[in-house]
């Protein structure tokens, strides 16, 4: 009798080996179901954000083109959160008889409720030269990440390496 239950307990065994073996393949296979459907979703809403950024720039060169400014942004009135990187984009003409590298600074020029920051200029991360043909528009990015809250009026300048003082620009922070 003792012969019939090894051998009953080793036919359990593998029907439950079997079992384990069935339940891993749908496992993985519905994993790599996920995966793949979660991949396309972030690939899509990542082709959107190509096409706002596309749309942004495209915007900012015929607001330039059709008001002669020299710099132009996106946004002139820029909400953000405190330590939080927010993106926003800025154009140069290059009004220049050649192809000229531009420099961009920020400054702040007052604060409302309190003094500008020391450290205002930092907030602002862009190309530090920037090359312009001759007549066409450079759209730069910049992202802001802000430290301290409040309302600022700050000015952001461009210098051409063959001018100074090409341009300049008022617009409204605020950081909250």
């Amino acid at each position: 009798m003792d012969i019939f239950r090894v051998g009953r307990h080793k036919k359990a065994s593998l029907q439950l080996s079997i079992n384990a073996i069935v339940v891993l393949i749908l496992a993985i296979t519905l994993l790599g179901l996920g995966l793949g459907f979660i991949k396309k979703q972030f690939g899509a809403v990542e082709a959107q954000f190509t096409a706002v950024g596309e749309e942004i720039k495209s915007g900012i060169i015929e607001k330039i083109q059709a008001s002669g400014e020299l710099l132009v942004f996106n946004r002139i009135d820029v909400t953000v959160g405190k330590g939080k990187p927010e993106d926003f984009y800025m154009g140069i003409k290059n009004t220049q008889t050649a192809e000229d590298q531009f420099t961009v600074t920020f400054e702040c020029i007052s604060a409302i409720g309190g003094s500008c920051p020391t450290d205002a200029s930092d907030w602002f991360q862009t190309f530090e030269l920037y090359e312009i043909q001759s007549g066409q528009v450079g759209v730069l990015p910049v992202t802001l990440l802000a430290d301290e809250t409040g309302k600022f009026l700050m000015t952001v300048k461009v210098d051409g390496v063959n001018i100074q003082d090409y341009a300049d620009k008022e617009f409204f922070l605020t950081v909250r």
